[in-house]
């Protein structure tokens, strides 16, 4: 008999940061190329949601307008030593763009 396995969960993002048009731009990516995207405004949200999830392969960030950032990504990979971040905080230019895309598709 043929032991059926459950497909392996499809990678996720965790963004952090209100940047409307660039959160626009990364979700159209995401949905692309099969990267499940969530988000969080604040520490406790980013917890939870990070929690919920079984964890991230990838935190983005948009914006420094929440003064606990840093300590929210400290909580986070005090949760998961091995987590990786990407900032996009400011000008969003092209090479930047690339970067995370190349980034991304390796999930």
């Amino acid at each position: 008999m043929d032991v059926i396995e459950p497909p392996s969960p499809a990678p996720a993002l965790l963004l952090l940061g209100k940047a409307e048009d660039t959160k626009r731009l990364l979700f159209g990516l995401c949905e692309e190329i099969g990267v499940l995207f969530d988000e969080a405004r604040g520490r406790e949200e980013a917890l939870a949601k990070f929690l919920e999830r079984g964890g991230h392969e990838l935190v983005v960030v948009l914006d420094h307008d929440d003064p606990g950032l840093l300590e929210t990504i400290v909580s986070l990979m005090e949760v998961d030593p091995g987590l990786m971040w990407f900032d996009l905080t400011g000008h969003l230019d092209e090479d930047a763009w690339d970067r995370l895309e190349a980034h991304l598709v390796r999930f």
